[in-house]
C-alpha cells in the first residue's frame, strides 16, 4: 500500500529535524569539549563567541560582561563586527536587550531591534553603524547569578526558533562553566606564581639571614683574634657585597681609600644619630652610613657603597657597626696603654739611665717595639705657648706626636709645657724640619720643634731633652713659630737668650746699632751690611772691600760714617763684641719676618 504524500513529507521533516538536532548536539558536544580544554580566559571568551556565530549561522556574535562595581555592562569580545567602535559600547545595568536578559535571567530576542519599542531609547549610534536587525541574547550564569550575556545577531530581520534559543542557551551554560573554570585556573596560576614568588622571597630572606649570621660570626672572630680595622672593613665589604670605609668620629679615614667610598661631608655625619642613614653621593651612588657607638661615645662610622641595601642588609651593616665598636674600643684601649707605656719608659730612662736594657725588655714584653740607634730627641711646643708651667699642650698635639713615636718605634712623653719624643734619626736638623711641617699641617696652627742628636743610647737621648726644649723656646721667642731647628743651627744664641724674649732682643739690637740701622739710607750702600762684612773678615779692609765688590777707599768712607754714628770706641774690646752680636741678631730677626 503506497505511503500518502502528506505522511511522506512529515517523515522527511522529522528526519531532517532529527539530523539537524544531531548535528547541533554534536557541535555543542565538541564545543563543550573545546571550551573545557581552554585555560586562558581571553581564549575562552573568543571561542564562545566564535562557536555561537558558527552554530547559529549568524552575521555576528558578541559577549558582554557585567561590571558590578560600576553597575553596568561592557563589550568584552565580538566576532563578525565591522566597526571598531562597536567594542567601546558600555550600557547602564538593565539598559537595552542585554540589560533585559541580565535583569530577568532569561533569554530575550527581537527580530527588528531598531524598530522594537522596548529598546528604541537605548539604541546607540555604533549599533546603527553595525546595521543590526535581529538580536538574540541569553544569560551566562554561575548558579543563579548572571555574569554576562551572549548574543547572536543578524543584519536582516530574523525570527529565532525555539531550538536556536535553546542551542545558544546550552552553549551559554557550557560557556559559563568553562569561563568559571578558566577564571579559577587563572586565579590558581596567579596564586601559584604568588606562592612561588613568596617562597623565593622567603628563601632569599633566609639566605640573607644566614649571610648576616655568617658575617656577624666572622666579625666576632676577628675581634676575638685581635684583627686590624682594615681586616674588619674587608670582611664587611665581602659579607654585604660592596665597598666599605671606616672613619673615626670626625670622618677621618681609618682604612685605606683605595676601592672605598670617599669620606662623607662632616656636616652629613653630624646629622646622624643612632641608626644608619642612606646618603646620596653622585660619584659612587647611594651610601649607607652606620654610626659606631660605645655607650654614649661616638667612635666613628662605617660607610658602605656599591648598591641599594634592603632591610636585611641594613641590619647586617648596623650589626657590623656594633662589632666595629668593640674593635675600635679595644684598639683605643690598646693605643692608650701603649702611649702610657711609652711615657713611663721615657720617664724611667731619663731618671734611671742605667736601666736601659731592662726598659728594652719591658717594652718587648708589652709588644712595644723600640728601634735601634742612632736616636734624636725632639720637643714640640704649640704656637700659643707662654711659660712652661702655665700653658699645657692640647691633647691633640700629644696624641699626634705620641702616634708618630709609636709608628716609628720610639718613645714619647707628654708634660704640662711640651711633648717630647725620642725617635730613630741620625739627622736631628732634618727631623726638626719634618716634624714642624707635619704637625703644623695636622694641627692647623704653628708647632715649633727643637731637636738634638744623634745619640747612641736612649739614655743619652733623654739627657739631651733640656737642650732640645731650650732650642724650641728660643725659636718661639725670636718669632720662628712653626719651624724646627737644632742648637747647632742657633749657635751661641742658645746660651745668651734662652730666657730672653723677642722684645728684649730687639731692644738690645737698637741700643747697640740703632743709629746705623736708622741712618742706613742706601745712598752709599748698606752700612749694616758693610759693617757686618768688615767684622766677618776680621777687620781687614782690603778683604772686606773684595767681599762687598767696592773700592777700599769707599769702605773707609763708610767706616768713618759708622764712627760718627756709634763713636770711635766701637772698634775695640767689649763694644766691638756687642756690635758684632747685634748685627748677627738683626740679620736673624730680619730673616724671621
Amino acid at each position: 500500500m503506497p505511503i500518502p504524500e502528506e505522511a511522506r513529507d512529515s517523515t522527511e521533516d522529522l528526519l531532517e529535524e532529527y539530523q539537524r538536532r544531531t548535528r547541533e548536539l554534536a557541535a555543542l558536544f565538541d564545543t563543550a569539549g573545546d571550551l573545557s580544554s581552554i585555560r586562558d580566559v581571553d581564549e575562552v571568551l573568543a571561542a564562545i563567541v566564535r562557536r555561537s556565530r558558527q552554530l547559529l549561522a549568524s552575521d555576528t556574535a558578541y559577549l558582554m560582561l557585567i561590571d558590578r562595581e560600576r553597575s553596568d555592562t561592557f563589550m568584552r569580545v565580538s566576532d563578525g563586527t565591522q566597526t571598531p567602535e562597536f567594542m567601546s559600547i558600555r550600557l547602564a545595568y538593565g539598559e537595552g536587550l542585554g540589560g533585559l536578559v541580565a535583569t530577568t535571567g532569561s533569554p530575550q530576542w527581537t527580530s527588528d531591534y531598531q524598530s522594537d519599542p522596548r529598546f528604541a531609547e537605548s539604541i546607540v549610534p555604533v549599533v546603527r553603524a553595525e546595521a543590526l536587525e535581529a538580536i538574540l541574547g541569553v544569560p551566562l550564569k554561575i548558579g543563579t547569578m548572571v555574569i554576562g550575556v551572549l548574543f547572536a545577531a543578524d543584519r536582516s530581520p530574523r525570527v529565532y526558533q525555539h531550538s536556536e534559543v535553546a542551542l545558544l542557551s546550552s552553549l551559554a551554560s557550557h560557556a559559563a562553566i568553562a569561563l568559571e573554570n578558566a577564571s579559577l585556573f587563572q586565579e590558581t596560576q596567579q596564586a601559584v606564581v604568588r606562592l612561588e614568588k613568596a617562597n623565593a622571597q622567603i628563601e632569599e630572606h633566609n639566605r640573607m639571614l644566614e649571610r648576616a649570621a655568617d658575617l656577624h660570626e666572622r666579625l666576632t672572630e676577628l675581634v676575638a683574634t685581635g684583627a686590624s680595622i682594615i681586616e674588619l672593613a674587608e670582611a664587611v665589604a665581602t659579607g654585604i657585597g660592596g665597598s666599605v670605609l671606616v672613619t673615626d668620629a670626625t670622618g677621618a679615614p681609618l682604612t685605606p681609600l683605595e676601592n672605598a667610598p670617599s669620606p662623607p661631608d662632616p656636616a652629613v655625619l653630624a646629622e646622624i644619630s643612632d641608626r644608619s642613614v642612606a646618603v646620596p653621593q653622585a660619584e659612587v651612588g647611594p651610601l649607607r652610613i652606620a654610626p659606631v657607638h660605645a655607650g654614649t661615645t661616638r667612635l666613628g662610622f662605617v660607610v658602605f657603597a656599591g648598591r641599594q641595601l634592603d632591610d636585611d642588609d641594613v641590619r647586617a651593616l648596623e650589626s657590623a657597626a656594633m662589632v666595629t665598636a668593640l674593635l675600635l674600643t679595644d684598639l683605643r684601649a690598646h693605643e692608650e696603654a701603649r702611649s702610657r707605656l711609652a711615657g713611663e719608659l721615657f720617664a724611667e730612662i731619663a731618671s734611671h739611665p742605667e736601666t736601659e736594657q731592662r726598659i728594652r725588655a719591658r717594652a718587648a714584653a708589652s709588644g712595644l717595639a723600640l728601634a735601634d740607634p742612632p736616636y734624636s730627641v725632639a720637643v714640640a711646643i704649640e704656637a700659643d705657648y707662654a711659660e712652661a708651667s702655665s700653658q699645657p699642650p692640647r691633647s691633640a698635639l700629644g696624641k699626634d706626636l705620641t702616634g708618630i713615636a709609636l709608628d716609628r718605634a720610639g718613645l714619647a712623653q707628654v708634660t704640662a709645657s711640651h711633648v717630647a719624643v725620642i725617635l730613630p734619626s741620625a739627622d736631628s736638623a732634618q727631623l726638626a724640619d719634618d716634624l714642624a711641617t707635619q704637625l703644623t699641617e695636622t694641627a692647623g696652627k704653628p708647632i715649633t720643634i727643637g731637636a738634638v742628636g744623634p745619640f747612641d743610647t736612649l739614655a743619652d737621648a733623654s739627657a739631651g731633652l733640656s737642650r732640645a726644649l731650650n732650642c724650641a723656646k728660643i725659636l718661639m721667642r725670636i718669632g720662628r713659630q712653626g719651624t724646627g731647628a737644632t742648637p747647632e743651627q742657633l749657635g751661641m744664641y742658645t746660651l745668651l737668650f734662652s730666657d730672653t724674649g723677642r722684645g728684649q732682643i730687639e731692644e738690645f739690637v737698637w741700643e747697640v746699632i740703632g743709629p746705623v740701622l736708622s741712618d742706613d739710607t742706601g745712598r752709599e750702600g748698606s752700612l749694616a751690611r758693610t759693617l757686618e762684612a768688615y767684622l766677618e773678615c776680621g777687620a781687614q779692609p782690603g778683604q772686606a772691600a773684595k767681599e762687598l765688590f767696592i773700592h777700599v777707599n769707599t769702605l773707609y768712607k763708610r767706616l768713618e760714617r759708622v764712627d760718627r754714628l756709634l763713636g770711635a770706641g766701637w772698634r775695640r774690646g767689649e763694644q766691638l763684641l756687642q756690635v758684632h752680636l747685634a748685627l748677627r741678631l738683626a740679620t736673624l730677626l730680619e730673616t724671621m719676618e
